[in-house]
C-alpha cells in the first residue's frame, strides 16, 4: 500500500510538471510571435527608410548637379563669345609698345568684357592674358601679368614663376583649378578657376589665357537654396593633394 502511494505521489508530480511545461511553452509561443513580427516589420520599415534616405539624396545631388551645371553653361556661353570676337586675334598678335589703333582695340575689348560680365552675377571676375605683349585686360583695368599677380589675383600657393608656367602659359581647355585663396590682404577670397587656352582649340603655341574666377560661397550658395527646401545637408568633398 505504502509504494502504490508514493508511485501515484509521483505521477501526480510529474504531471504537474508536464503541465507547468506544457503551458510555459505555449506562454513562450505566445509571446514570440508578436516579438517576431515585430522585428519583420522593424527590418521591412528599416529597409523602407533606408531606400527613402537613399532615393532623397540621390535627388538632392541631382538637383544641385542641374542647378550648378546650368550655371557653369552660363560661364562657357561667354567663355565663346570671348574666345571668338572678331577683335581677340588681332590683340593676341600685337607687340609692346602699342599704336593708336591698339589702344582703341584694346578700349573696345575691355567694354564688350563688362557687357558680358554684367549678363552674368555668377563670375566674380574674368581677364584675357595676351602673350605677345604680356598684356592683361579684364572688364576694368589693362595691366601686366606681374602686377595683376602682386597687387589683384595673386595665388596663395603658387610664386610668379609657377602662376605664368601653369595658368597663363599652360595648355588649357575647359580647366579648373579646385578652389583656393586668390588676392591680397583684405581682398583674399576663395576662389575656383576655370581655364581656356587662346586663341581656341590650340594646343601647341598658346598666344594666351582666358581666366575666369568663382568665389566659393556662389557655389555655396547655390546650394544651400536646395538645402534648405529639402531640409538636407551637402559636403563639398575638396580632391586629395597629390
Amino acid at each position: 500500500m505504502g509504494k502504490l502511494t508514493t508511485t501515484s505521489t509521483k505521477n501526480e508530480r510529474s504531471n504537474r510538471v508536464s503541465v507547468f511545461v506544457t503551458l510555459l511553452m505555449s506562454y513562450l509561443v505566445i509571446l514570440l510571435i508578436p516579438v517576431i513580427v515585430f522585428w519583420g516589420l522593424y527590418t521591412q520599415i528599416e529597409r523602407i527608410m533606408i531606400e527613402n534616405a537613399n532615393n532623397s539624396n540621390m535627388t538632392l545631388i541631382e538637383q544641385a548637379k542641374q542647378v550648378v551645371d546650368s550655371r557653369l553653361d552660363e560661364m562657357h556661353l561667354i567663355s565663346r563669345n570671348i574666345t571668338s570676337h572678331p577683335r581677340l586675334d588681332a590683340l593676341l598678335k600685337a607687340s609692346s609698345p602699342q599704336n593708336g589703333t591698339e589702344h582703341y582695340n584694346y578700349y573696345t575689348f575691355m567694354q564688350e568684357m563688362q557687357r558680358y560680365r554684367n549678363s552674368s552675377s555668377f563670375i566674380t571676375d574674368f581677364y584675357v592674358y595676351l602673350r605677345e605683349s604680356d598684356t592683361v585686360l579684364s572688364p576694368s583695368l589693362k595691366t601686366t601679368s606681374s602686377v595683376l599677380f602682386s597687387d589683384i589675383y595673386g595665388y596663395e600657393k603658387l610664386t610668379y614663376q609657377q602662376y605664368q608656367a601653369d595658368i597663363l602659359h599652360g595648355i588649357h581647355f575647359n580647366r579648373y583649378l579646385p578652389v583656393t585663396e586668390v588676392g591680397k590682404g583684405l581682398n583674399q577670397k576663395r576662389m575656383l578657376t576655370y581655364m581656356q587656352t587662346l586663341p581656341f582649340g590650340e594646343k601647341a603655341n598658346p598666344k594666351g589665357a582666358l581666366v575666369m574666377l568663382i568665389e566659393e560661397r556662389q557655389i555655396a550658395g547655390l546650394l544651400d537654396e536646395i538645402v534648405k527646401t529639402n531640409h538636407g545637408t551637402i559636403y563639398i568633398k575638396e580632391p586629395a593633394a597629390k
